[in-house]
């Protein structure tokens, strides 16, 4: 990304802006000072845009994603096109001027306002990391709400909805939540989806949900464009349908969204919906391992343990599935004890327990096993299983007593 006086900001075309919507032909109420092509209304639309927090300028979303993906990458980003100063140094340096647009509000209009609000309190309860600010985020976040700043009302909906800062509500949370909403807001579409497809603070009514993730889905919001296609690929209280299952987990899996690529590599590895290809579910299972996607992980453990795919390797599934079960996915663990006759960390689980005299037991299997992963209690398990692994590869019988 670039900047060059009088010409703004160099977005490329294509990837980055192939969710947003084209400028329309109308001149913009409030050009994007990036592009001039393009709203800076971002806060009041579908998504989110970025926000000097030197001068309180407001860019349109579209300029902002090039600017977060340059952060994200560590290069150089421009300075502010308004008033010509970079990024701060650091997180106290931003915060410190936020703090100053907010004080200075008689110099900016109401919209940069609400934004530094918001961005202050995000940065309170996802950057600063204090659990003393977090009230100091609510109180923000209200004060962006009642000025009617959508990105206010769903954030300090979403406060209500997990009792964080606030007294959980999940009714005062889809109250705010359809306030944004009749705004066009996608993550408040998002969010408001959630709640009805579970029930909480609304009547349950998966209808609904579609009709929400639809909305924001069409806005490019991966997370909607991941739960309409499990929406579609069920079918709970409609008619499932697979073709659109498939093509709204392909939108997401396009912006790298590890639940959309975890269910689509199941309808390869099972071809449901589409002819059955192995391979490349285990392409897809691998990107949203990569992420820590724990029911990923574990998909990926069963194609190795299975030789689907890949090389069958029961170590390697091993090691999925214990990331997998780090990661909560709980049916991770019936895989491991699955795995104990065939393959089993003997050596470093004895040596664990304290008795090393069974320790030549993983010279004869040949394994290696993080000691972490041994569960209590299952010294005795352990060792059948190393007798099975040995018995197995032809091997003598080492007798113990445990």
């Amino acid at each position: 990304m670039t900047e060059e006086a009088g010409e703004g900001l160099k977005v490329p075309e294509g990837e980055v802006l192939k969710f947003w919507k084209e400028p329309s032909s109308a001149p913009p109420r409030n050009p994007c000072p990036g592009c001039t092509v393009r709203e800076d209304d971002a806060f009041e639309g579908g998504i989110d845009g970025g926000q000097c927090f030197r001068c309180g300028a407001l860019y349109c979303g579209a300029c902002a994603k090039v600017a977060g993906k340059s952060r994200a990458l560590k290069e150089v980003l421009p300075p502010c096109v308004v008033c010509k100063v970079g990024i701060g140094e650091s997180a106290e340096e931003d915060l410190q001027r936020l703090r100053s647009l907010i004080a200075d509000q008689l110099r900016l209009n109401p919209r940069q306002v609400s934004a530094a609000k918001c961005n202050l309190a995000y940065m309170y309860t996802n950057v600063v990391g204090n659990p003393d600010n977090v009230e100091d985020a609510a109180k923000l976040y209200r004060e962006a709400s009642d000025q009617g700043s959508p990105r206010g009302q769903t954030n300090l909906g979403f406060l209500y909805e997990h009792g964080t800062g606030v007294e959980l509500d999940y009714k005062e949370a889809a109250r705010l939540y359809g306030l944004a909403v009749e705004k066009g807001y996608a993550n408040a579409q998002f969010n408001l989806g959630l709640l009805y497809e579970s029930g909480l603070g609304v009547e349950k009514s998966n209808a609904e949900a579609l009709r929400l993730y639809t909305l924001a889905a069409e806005q490019g919001d991966a997370k909607a464009q991941s739960n309409l296609g499990a929406l579609y690929q069920c079918g709970d209280s409609f008619e499932s349908n697979l073709d659109q299952a498939l093509r709204f987990y392909q939108l997401a899996v396009e912006q790298g969204f590890p639940n959309a690529q975890s269910n689509l590599g199941s309808m390869y590895a099972t071809g449901e919906g589409v002819e059955e290809d192995p391979t490349e579910a285990v392409r897809l299972f691998r990107l949203a391992s990569a992420q820590g996607y724990a029911e990923a992980q574990f998909s990926l453990g069963c194609m190795y343990a299975n030789g689907q795919g890949v090389e069958q390797n029961y170590s390697t599934a091993a090691r999925l599935f214990v990331s997998a079960r780090d990661g909560g996915y709980n049916e991770a663990t019936d895989a491991l004890d699955s795995l104990y006759p065939l393959l089993f960390p003997v050596g470093v689980a004895v040596k664990a327990v304290g008795l090393e005299k069974h320790k030549h037991l993983n010279n004869q299997i040949g394994i290696i096993w993080p000691v972490e992963s041994v569960r209590p209690g299952r010294l005795s398990v352990l060792l059948s299983g190393a007798e099975k692994a040995i018995a197995i590869r032809g091997e003598n019988l080492i007798t113990h007593n445990p």
